[in-house]
């Protein structure tokens, strides 16, 4: 079960990295994915800090253009 576990917080690990990783936003950390999911930022740090691995952080020029790619 520890196994599934680590195996699941990997995925969610990764899962947010190919989304462009989080932003922090208000001492916040959010997914540049889907910026209004403040949870999932957090929980995301959580993962990364029992993984033992450093979170990725979206770059400046990364929210700019996911801000211009998105559908309002």
């Amino acid at each position: 079960m520890v196994k599934r576990a680590v195996d699941v917080l990997r995925e969610l690990c990764d899962t947010v990295d190919a989304a462009g990783g989080v932003l922090y936003r208000n001492g916040l950390a959010v997914p540049l994915g889907d910026p209004e999911w403040i949870d999932l930022g957090e929980i995301y740090l959580d993962a990364c800090l029992a993984l033992g691995r450093a979170p990725y952080p979206a770059t400046d020029d990364e929210a700019e253009e996911n801000e211009e790619g998105a559908i309002n």
